[in-house]
C-alpha cells in the first residue's frame, strides 16, 4: 500500500474508532505528538488515554483536503473533521450538548522503511472548537 492509501485508511479507520485494524498500518515506536495541547504519547498507556479522550466523540468524518508530500518522505495532511459531541460528554474540560463540530486540523505522518506509519503530530485550532462548543459559533461566520 503506497503512503497516500494508507493515510486515507488511517483516517478511516480513525474515524470509526477501529483501533485494532488501525494497528496494521502502524510501526514499532510510533508516536503521537498534540501540538495544541504539547502532549507526546509514546507508550501503550499514553496513547490509550489519548484515544480515550478522541471516544467522546460520535459520528465521526475526516475530509482530507489537501496531501503533500515533504522533502523528507513524511506526508502533510490538511484536513477538515466533523463529529458531534453528545451531551454529557466531556472533551478537554468542555462538556457537549448535541453539538456538531467542524475541525481544522493538520497531521505531518512519518513513516518507517516498510510504509508503516510510525509519527504523528497533529496541530488544530483549539480556540475554534472551543468556541463552537460553549457559544455555539459555525465556522466561517463572524463571531457572537
Amino acid at each position: 500500500m503506497d503512503k497516500v492509501a494508507t493515510v486515507r485508511r488511517f483516517f478511516d479507520l480513525c474515524d470509526r474508532h477501529d483501533w485494532d485494524a488501525m494497528g496494521e498500518l502502524i510501526g514499532e515506536g510510533y508516536t503521537w505528538i498534540d501540538h495544541t495541547t504539547g502532549i507526546v504519547n509514546r507508550t501503550a498507556k499514553e496513547l490509550a488515554v489519548a484515544t480515550a479522550e478522541d471516544d467522546a466523540w460520535e459520528d465521526h468524518h475526516t475530509e482530507i483536503d489537501r496531501l503533500t508530500e515533504g522533502t523528507d518522505g513524511r506526508l502533510f495532511v490538511q484536513m477538515t473533521r466533523t463529529a458531534t459531541l453528545p451531551s454529557g460528554n466531556e472533551w478537554r474540560g468542555l462538556h457537549g450538548n448535541g453539538q456538531r463540530v467542524t475541525r481544522e486540523a493538520i497531521d505531518i505522518i512519518t513513516f518507517d522503511e516498510e510504509g508503516k506509519i510510525v509519527g504523528e503530530e497533529g496541530y488544530e485550532d483549539a480556540l475554534s472548537i472551543e468556541r463552537q462548543i460553549v457559544e455555539g459559533w459555525t465556522p466561517g461566520t463572524p463571531g457572537p
